[in-house]
């Protein structure tokens, strides 16, 4: 009983066949954590019970499912068992071109699809709903081709009677082009009324915990979960594990760790982030492991969400060196995150957004460095290839056995060495170091550091680029120019992603927040602005500087905005709301770089009077003053144990 109105709308939309205004696209986007999947299943199980279900495909960036050369094979697979006669043509286009299965996205909806389809809708047009439903398309790896071709194939009338779910985050690329092609009923999951959600969760939460929990912690677990179905789910796996025998006192005793954040190990943090934090507090520290066994446990988890695609206890093991057994400790330790069956069946990462945690925002003492990380991965590959690769692997007798003919069974190869082949590519790809680098020509770019090769140009700016960074996964890169924009990139196909308008002169500074979900920047314009990196919205304003801003960082907790200004002025503002917290006077001239330290304690300022300052950044009182330099302080940095800090000047020290 969760759910109703959304799952209500569109069942509604899945039935009415014969009225024609209604769009062949239904499009439910959410953010992280919003039950977006939850409600694709469930529409899954309601059209299949009705016969209207034609077929689905979930995306996963954790399985094959992410390739989008597998959604049409899939779909029309399901359409031939739907609609036999599709299905008869679908054999002629497959006999005539068998390497068409495997062709490129769009030579696959062409010809397995929509000529199909054609030649069966002017035999035997269908007289019955039918629905496809694609849930995660932002998890597919060419997803705007994926979307673009179904639009267009929607507008151009060559797929009548096919109805497509569609599910996504609000990813910008792919809300425009839904946006732009099609008017068709749209449900934003973030938009829902709170009442409603909130009452949808507590529904939950009572069918699960009713028998154990009074009715008031419900409500405060209620308010404690803010809206997002994953907070609830994972919440009550982690109270109540499936695994082994819990007592009624030992769910009291998480439940106290989880109310109450002052005592033992409580969660420190409000948030999903927060409760991901004090399960692997309560999984992976322990005076028990010691230093070494928390290394290990750690070195483990880190290890199992950078897979390319979820594989076996078994293979971690053959990995890393550790024994499968203590491998899969690790997994039922975090059950509420992690699921696996056995040592033959792979580990799966419950939810997305845990995976987003432990690489790209976890906290001392769970910090992941993702490239090296990746680089033990790729030596692993590439030490299972050199030992085990040879020739006639199989044993296959003669040479000139067709391949068709052919079954090999996959112990000849083994799953550690078929990961490898597959994957030790990627792994390298991604531990390799990048620098960015913008310049007056206008571009930025990508550089190898390892080699020196410039890997990719990017265009777009129509002015000197002044400002650029990395968001914290390494995914997208964030460019500040004279031309008054800032601007966001997907590293790896170059593309711009969003153009962000809003500073009436030069933009001199731009930063990612931790967990990558905004962009701060400073312009010559007097203002700081904070944007949604992943959404069309407007930008909050962070107003008060009386000259313009030199620089801007982000706090590690991503809750603060420190900047600084030729006005002499350090600020620190609240990132939410653009409220000034503090404002640091002391400086004799501009400030030209801040920086927040690691522990998020301190703010850290360097400036054209030649001194580098340190500010406490609760009391806003300057805690030291180091002198030496002897001319302007361009940049300043700590280092990530906040012990010291370094500064470079124009005295060329």
């Amino acid at each position: 009983n969760t759910r109703i109105n959304i799952l209500q709308q569109i069942i509604s939309w899945a039935r009415d066949f014969n009225h024609p205004s209604l769009s062949s696209l239904f499009w439910l986007f959410g953010l992280a954590g919003t039950g977006k999947s939850t409600i694709a299943q469930s529409v899954c199980e309601i059209l299949k019970m009705e016969g209207l279900l034609a077929s689905s495909y979930f995306c996963s960036i954790q399985l094959d499912s992410k390739d989008s050369k597998r959604i049409v094979p899939t779909i029309v697979y399901h359409l031939a068992s739907f609609f036999p006669i599709f299905g008869k043509h679908l054999a002629s286009t497959l006999r005539a071109d068998p390497g068409c299965a495997s062709a490129r996205i769009y030579d696959q909806f062409r010809d397995l699809l929509c000529a199909p389809w054609s030649l069966f809708s002017a035999e035997a047009a269908p007289q019955r709903s039918c629905v496809v439903v694609i849930d995660a398309l932002d998890e597919c790896d060419d997803r705007e081709a994926v979307l673009g071709l179904i639009l267009a194939a929607i507008d151009n009338d060559q797929l009548q009677g096919i109805r497509f779910l569609a599910t996504s985050r609000p990813v910008p690329t792919l809300v425009k082009k839904a946006l732009e092609l099609n008017r068709g009923p749209q449900i934003a999951l973030q938009e829902v009324s709170k009442e409603e959600v909130s009452g949808d969760i507590r529904l939950f939460l009572e069918e699960q915990l009713h028998e154990m929990v009074e009715p008031a912690t419900i409500r405060e677990l209620t308010t404690r979960v803010d809206g997002l179905f994953i907070f609830a789910s994972t919440l009550v796996k982690h109270l109540v594990p499936t695994f082994e025998y819990t007592t009624l006192q030992d769910i009291k005793e998480r439940l106290r760790q989880i109310l109450n954040p002052d005592q033992g190990e409580g969660v420190r943090d409000v948030g999903l982030d927060g409760l991901y934090d004090h399960i692997l507090r309560t999984s992976l520290l322990s005076d028990k492991f010691g230093a070494e066994g928390f290394k290990q446990r750690l070195l483990i988890l880190q290890t199992v969400v950078s897979m390319e695609q979820a594989t076996t206890p078994s293979v971690i093991s053959d990995f890393l060196g550790y024994d499968v057994e203590d491998v899969i400790g690790i997994v039922n330790s975090l059950h509420s995150v992690l699921f696996t069956r056995g040592p033959g069946d792979p580990i799966c990462v419950i939810h997305a957004s845990f995976r987003d945690f432990v690489v790209s925002h976890a906290r001392e003492p769970f910090l992941c460095d993702p490239s090296s990380i990746h680089n033990l991965l790729a030596q692993s590959c590439l030490s299972r290839m050199q030992e085990s690769l040879k020739f006639n692997i199989c044993n296959i007798e003669s040479s000139f056995t067709t391949n068709d003919s052919l079954s090999l069974p996959l112990h000849y190869i083994g799953e550690s060495l078929a990961y490898a082949c597959l994957h030790w590519w990627a792994h390298l790809q991604r531990c390799t170091e990048r620098v960015i680098f913008g310049s007056d020509s206008k571009i930025v770019k990508i550089w190898d550091a390892a080699y020196g090769n410039w890997v990719r140009k990017l265009n777009g700016h129509g002015s000197s680029v002044t400002s650029v960074a990395f968001s914290p996964d390494g995914k997208r890169i964030v460019s500040g120019s004279s031309d008054k924009t800032v601007r966001i990139w997907d590293v790896d196909s170059g593309k711009q992603l969003r153009k962000l308008n809003g500073h009436d002169s030069l933009v001199t500074s731009v930063a990612f927040s931790p967990d990558g979900k905004r962009v701060v920047s400073g312009s010559d314009d007097n203002t700081v602005q904070s944007w949604d990196a992943d959404a069309a919205k407007q930008p909050c304003w962070l107003d008060g500087h009386e000259s313009s801003i030199t620089s801007v960082a982000f706090s590690p907790d991503g809750k603060r905005v420190v900047s600084g200004s030729s006005d002499k002025t350090v600020r620190i503002w609240d990132a939410d709301s653009g409220k000034q917290l503090q404002k640091l006077d002391g400086h004799g001239d501009w400030v030209r770089s801040v920086a927040f330290s690691p522990d998020g304690n301190c703010v850290g300022s360097g400036s054209s009077d030649k001194t580098v300052r340190i500010w406490d950044v609760d009391s806003g009182k300057q805690l030291r003053k180091l002198h030496g330099h002897r001319d302007s302080v361009r940049s300043v940095a700590f280092s990530p144990d906040c012990k010291r800090i370094v500064s470079v000047s124009d005295d060329q020290t």
